[in-house]
């Protein structure tokens, strides 16, 4: 039982046959292999620490989710190809610690759908025909705008050498329109192109969560990033232009047609929930405040995560909000 490996499981459960569930640190990540000694699911976390690190493994059958737990913070949903097993666990909801994976192939369907209070989306993997379309509020004719969201992501993936992945995208039957990135080690945002946009290099999004709020006023130009509710520094860009309306909102996935030809290699890998827009500036304060999980500022009047009307497409799954 996986005689050649050079590092030592952190739990083993084994029977006479076989592996039943063996916890691992190895190449970076956190492994968990049931009845395997090869295909396992995988976190990539910081190395385990001198200082002692609270550490625990969940699994559930019936819903295929799968989330971290180190030392309190929660990572991103995942799942993998796993065989399925007979092995019963449990979650609770008061945990002060813990690692939490949960390992099932589910098939998934296309759905239209309204309303996301509590809930994520999940995309367990690159793929180029799994994306989620949202309804705006409103046409988006927009002259000025805040724009957040909530990010757990599959850093082996999204943080892999000079990956782009898309973040947010809105586009029109002209092409795009709206484009939120992370691309070598930066977040930009692009208005009606594809090649000229403003960077903010920021710390990776990580696999424990990030906030990130983006505002942009067409009348000075300003536009700020904000990341666990600390702001940038400002800069200029797009200074008296305008967003057109009658386009689509995709989440996963960035169109290079109108809702189509998708590229696998820009695909979101990870968790995304909370999308909310409004068509003006928020305040530092209510912007700051978006970090806490009872929203206590104005109702989003673009994009309401709570009320939205969505359609899913391929492979994504719902986060419900025992896992949030």
């Amino acid at each position: 039982m996986f005689p050649n490996r050079n590092v030592r499981p952190s739990s083993a459960y084994c029977s006479q046959d076989y592996d039943e569930l063996n916890v691992w640190q190895e190449k970076g990540n956190i492994f968990l292999y049931l009845r395997s000694s090869s295909e396992g699911a995988f976190c990539a976390v910081q190395l385990l620490s001198i200082f002692r690190t609270d550490l625990s493994v969940t699994w559930e059958s019936s819903t295929g989710l799968a989330v971290l737990w180190l030392d309190g913070r929660h990572s991103k949903t995942t799942r993998s190809s796993l065989v399925f097993l007979s092995f019963w666990s449990f979650t609770t909801s008061k945990m002060r610690w813990m690692l939490f994976l949960l390992c099932v192939l589910l098939a998934l369907t296309c759905s239209d759908q309204s309303g996301l209070t509590d809930k994520g989306l999940f995309f367990p993997k690159p793929s180029a025909n799994s994306f989620v379309k949202l309804t705006a509020l409103k046409p988006l004719n927009l002259e000025a705008f805040t724009l957040c969201m909530r990010l757990f992501v599959n850093p082996a993936v999204v943080n892999k050498g000079n990956r782009d992945t898309i973040l947010f995208a809105y586009c029109t039957t002209e092409g795009d329109e709206l484009n939120v990135w992370q691309e070598k080690g930066k977040i930009s945002l692009y208005l009606r192109s594809s090649s000229d946009g403003v960077f903010y290099a920021v710390q990776p999004l990580s696999i424990f969560g990030t906030d990130l709020c983006i505002t942009w006023e067409s009348r000075t130009g300003l536009t700020a990033f904000w990341v666990d509710g600390r702001r940038s520094t400002l800069q200029v860009y797009r200074k008296k232009h305008k967003v057109q309306s009658g386009g689509a909102v995709i989440l996963g996935q960035d169109p290079d047609s109108f809702v189509g030809s998708f590229d696998i290699n820009q695909s979101f890998v990870g968790e995304i929930s909370d999308v909310n827009m409004w068509d003006y500036l928020l305040t530092d304060d209510q912007i700051k405040n978006f970090n806490e999980k009872v929203w206590v500022g104005p109702a989003p009047n673009v994009l309401n995560w709570n009320t939205v009307q969505y359609e899913v497409n391929g492979n994504v799954r719902e986060v419900p909000e025992k896992y949030k």
